[in-house]
């Protein structure tokens, strides 16, 4: 067995991975136009085509291009009247805004436990947290990989509650024949450096519901309502400026474009690493090859077995003295200071007396503790790239798998 780089050997990989995000002379000349067109910002014409162009790619009626995937999910959560003294069901395993966003509306977050492997939030856990004060779930697709959507909306209509997508990973994925941002109520995408469609900040609010929209509109326009306003007035209601600029929409057009290519890229390449991981002991993918699901690939997981989870964090650095970017990946944010009960900023904002620290998250325990992380680029490598990912596995696996 050859010595591991971590203690002093040679590296399996020494090539540099693709770059992200990624660009070319689309995105380099969508971005001169809209600077000559001299119109930046201010529902320009632009953003008002992405917003145009992105729902119908999801297979949805009606998009509103906003400043992120963030303030995208905080729209949709107050254009359904939710806010102080309301609850909605959100899985700890994600990113903080996903959480704080729905803080940000005066709603209390309630935490649900996942499925694994796919990590995604559990119909059964959704169901064991309802409660009379519950108005909505929010489901987010982790790295890609579409929750289990036919369940969810049996549960959300079950108990008279919405079902909002928090579709920030899974940009092109389909459940059942049907992409992402068309099956739930509404569905928030993020546009942020990491992500398959980027332009370095922005998001976009996706719905087929008209009410939704209307209301997502003005809370999004400064308070002013889809029809019959003045350029200076008109403001019947309270709203912010979530506005997106013609910068962000011209290089996220150009994004767009082709990128289903991308994708089908990323799929080819995920299942083949899948497949020579099977020579690695311990360790697990989460892609899957189910014909009901099409996974986006925005990142690829690796989860290592109950027997080798202790070790992760030195699984993580072997890997990464051998060439191979991998990371820990989402913590438990039921753990975090910013939900603790001496949080006074958070209580003030929801009223929230929950314990989140002390609540009995099994399968969020277990992807915390073994799941490690590569960004969905490297699925954009070479072949003989993808070789080397897979050797480093098996090289770090001899060495420390039980």
């Amino acid at each position: 067995m050859s010595k591991l780089a971590i203690e002093g050997g040679s590296p399996v990989c020494d090539e540099p991975f693709p770059a992200w995000p990624i660009w070319g002379e689309n995105e380099k000349k969508a971005m001169i136009g809209a600077v000559r067109e001299n119109v930046w910002g201010t529902l320009g014409p632009k953003a008002m085509e992405l917003s145009r162009k992105f729902p119908e790619y999801c297979g949805a009626k009606y998009g509103i291009s906003v400043t992120s995937g963030t303030v995208a999910l905080e729209i949709i959560i107050r254009s359904l009247g939710i806010g102080y003294g309301d609850e909605v069901i959100v899985s700890p395993y994600t990113f903080v805004a996903t959480v704080s966003a729905i803080a940000m509306t005066g709603a209390t977050p309630v935490i649900s436990d996942i499925e694994l492997p796919s990590c995604n939030i559990s119909p059964e856990s959704i169901e064991k947290c309802i409660t009379p004060k519950t108005k909505a779930v929010v489901c987010v697709h982790i790295a890609g990989f579409p929750c289990d959507m036919d369940k969810i909306n049996a549960v959300a209509k079950k108990h008279g509650i919405h079902a909002i997508e928090d579709s920030s990973h899974s940009h092109g994925a389909e459940y059942s024949g049907k992409k992402t941002g068309s099956l739930g109520c509404a569905a928030a995408f993020s546009f942020q450096n990491s992500k398959n469609i980027s332009a370095g900040e922005g998001g976009i609010i996706v719905t087929d519901d008209e009410k939704i929209y209307a209301e997502c509109w003005r809370l999004h326009n400064s308070g002013r309502a889809l029809e019959g306003f003045s350029e200076f007035g008109g403001a019947n209601f309270i709203g912010t400026n979530a506005r997106m600029t013609e910068f962000q929409a011209a290089v996220l057009l150009a994004q767009l474009d082709g990128y289903e290519k991308q994708i089908d890229k990323r799929m080819e390449n995920a299942a083949y690493l899948k497949n020579k991981l099977r020579d690695a002991k311990g360790v697990s993918s989460q892609f899957s090859e189910d014909g009901k699901i099409k996974h986006a690939c925005h990142l690829f997981v690796v989860a290592l077995d109950e027997k080798n989870k202790k070790n992760r964090d030195s699984w993580v650095k072997a890997l990464n003295a051998e060439g191979i970017p991998v990371s820990r990946g989402y913590i438990n944010l039921a753990k975090e200071d910013f939900l603790s009960t001496s949080n006074k900023y958070f209580r003030k904002l929801t009223g929230s007396s929950i314990d989140y620290a002390s609540l009995c998250l099994p399968n969020v325990e277990k992807a915390v503790s073994s799941n490690m992380w590569m960004h969905g680029s490297v699925l954009l490598s070479k072949k003989e790239l993808l070789d080397k990912i897979a050797d480093a596995f098996k090289k770090v696996s001899d060495a420390y798998a039980l």
